[in-house]
C-alpha cells in the first residue's frame, strides 16, 4: 500500500503536467490533448459512477424505491402516490411517505430503506424519530374526509442490494399509526 507522502508526491506530479500542457496550450505552441493519468495513479471511477457516498445512497434510494413499488404490485397492493409530503404545517414533524398503497381497504403508508448490507439491519433504521415523523404524515392525511375512516397501517420493505437482482423484504404491519 503506498504512503501518504508517496500519494501527494503522485498527485502534485499530474497537476504540474496538467499546468504545463495547459500552458502550451494557452500561448498556442501545443494542441490540447487528453491528459494520462500517471503510471502509479489509481485508475479513475467510470464517468457515470457516483463521485461520492450522498450521491450513490440516494441513486440506491431511488432503485430501491421502484423495486419495492414492483414488489408491493405483485402482492396485490394499489398504489396511490410515490414520495408523498401531505399538505398543511409539519405539526408533529410531518414527513415524507414513501408510498401510499391500499391493501384492500386499509390504507397503507410503506417506509422503503434501501441497503448495499445485509436486509435485517435496515429495520433498525426506522426508529422512534421516523415513526413519529410518519404518524405526523398520516395525521396530515387523517384531516382528509376521504382517508380518515379507513383503517390504515405502517408497512416497511427493506430492498437488499448484496446480489445480481434487488432482494425485497416486506414487513407488514411494521409499527402502529396511532399515538
Amino acid at each position: 500500500m503506498a504512503r501518504n507522502s508517496d500519494l501527494v508526491r503522485s498527485f502534485l506530479r499530474r497537476c504540474a503536467r496538467r499546468v504545463r500542457g495547459l500552458a502550451g496550450v494557452l500561448r498556442g505552441r501545443t494542441a490540447p490533448r487528453p491528459s494520462a493519468p500517471a503510471p502509479d495513479a489509481p485508475p479513475d471511477p467510470a464517468p457515470d459512477a457516483p463521485s461520492d457516498r450522498g450521491a450513490d445512497a440516494d441513486r440506491r434510494g431511488r432503485l430501491g424505491a421502484r423495486a419495492a413499488v414492483a414488489h408491493l404490485r405483485r402482492e396485490g397492493y394499489r398504489i396511490l402516490a410515490r414520495r408523498l409530503r401531505p399538505a398543511g404545517p409539519p405539526a408533529g414533524g410531518a414527513g415524507e411517505v414513501d408510498v401510499l398503497a391500499l391493501d384492500g381497504e386499509t390504507l397503507v403508508l410503506v417506509e422503503v430503506k434501501a441497503t448495499a448490507g445485509a436486509p435485517a439491519a435496515a429495520f433498525d433504521r426506522v426508529d422512534r424519530r421516523k415513526r413519529r415523523r410518519l404518524r405526523g404524515a398520516w395525521a396530515a392525511l387523517a384531516r382528509s374526509p376521504r382517508w380518515a375512516a379507513r383503517p390504515r397501517r405502517l408497512d416497511v420493505v427493506v430492498v437488499g442490494f448484496g446480489g445480481r437482482r434487488p432482494a425485497c423484504v416486506l414487513h407488514r404491519g411494521f409499527a402502529p399509526l396511532s399515538r
